[in-house]
């Protein structure tokens, strides 16, 4: 990784300002010479481009792991789908505490 970071040149683009401060726009030039480019207008999670419902279970998980075991996330999940329809939520909140 240190080797392919020392070929990566980045430069700031001065006119990124207010909504386009988060755009990135990116070009990569392969070893046959042939260049790749994309970009991406807002960054992946914020308001103008927002998860899917799938991405956002599957980053709940991936970073709720490190704090709380598959079946407390797992209810967690299964509390914040029925919140509008809960009486109370207490017990939403009840798997979110440590043992």
């Amino acid at each position: 990784m240190l080797e392919v970071g020392k070929k990566i040149d980045l430069f700031a683009d001065p006119t990124a300002v207010g909504q386009r401060r988060f755009a990135c726009q990116m070009k990569i030039q392969l070893t046959d010479k042939r260049e790749v480019s994309g970009s991406l207008a807002a960054p992946k999670g914020g308001y103008n481009n927002p998860l899917t419902p799938d991405e956002l279970h599957q980053k709940f998980y991936r970073l709720g792991r490190s704090a709380l075991n598959e079946e407390k996330l797992g209810a967690i999940v299964a509390g914040v789908e029925r919140i509008e329809s809960a009486d109370d939520i207490g017990a939403i909140l009840s798997p979110m505490t440590m043992p």
